[in-house]
């Protein structure tokens, strides 16, 4: 990203959260960490967020169904999933929906970084990860 925004990562495992928000403020990312999709829809200030990193397997939400409720909405933030759910379905539901990107758990740094660079672009990073 050109100009450093807002990063929301939303996922149930703290030890993620914590590990992603030191990973993107060592690279000058500002972050915050939501555990559940829930959590990030109730925020008063999500419409700060330009770029989300979201687990796809949460209790309640999962993070395709927050993608599916996000997109619809006016400016949707960029969309970069981070998950161990590797199946071909919900990989394709993801890009299908617009994902910037579809990684792996743990988490490639240098394809992490790229999609994030990428994400200002929201449509032209669909071939990495996965």
């Amino acid at each position: 990203m050109a100009q450093k925004s807002a990063v929301a990562i939303v996922d149930d495992d703290e030890s993620i959260r914590e590990a992603l928000i030191d990973l993107l403020d060592s690279y000058g990312f500002k972050s915050r960490s939501f555990k559940s999709a829930e959590q990030f829809l109730t925020d008063a200030n999500r419409r700060s967020i330009s770029c989300m990193l979201l687990d796809v397997n949460m209790p309640g939400r999962t993070g395709i169904q927050l993608q599916s409720l996000l997109v619809s909405e006016p400016n949707p933030p960029a969309m970069i999933f981070v998950t161990s759910c590797q199946d071909e379905r919900t990989y394709a539901a993801a890009m299908k929906a617009g994902a910037v990107a579809f990684l792996a758990k743990p988490v490639n740094v240098p394809l992490l970084m790229m999609a994030l660079e990428k994400a200002s672009d929201q449509g032209d990073a669909k071939s990495i990860g996965h």
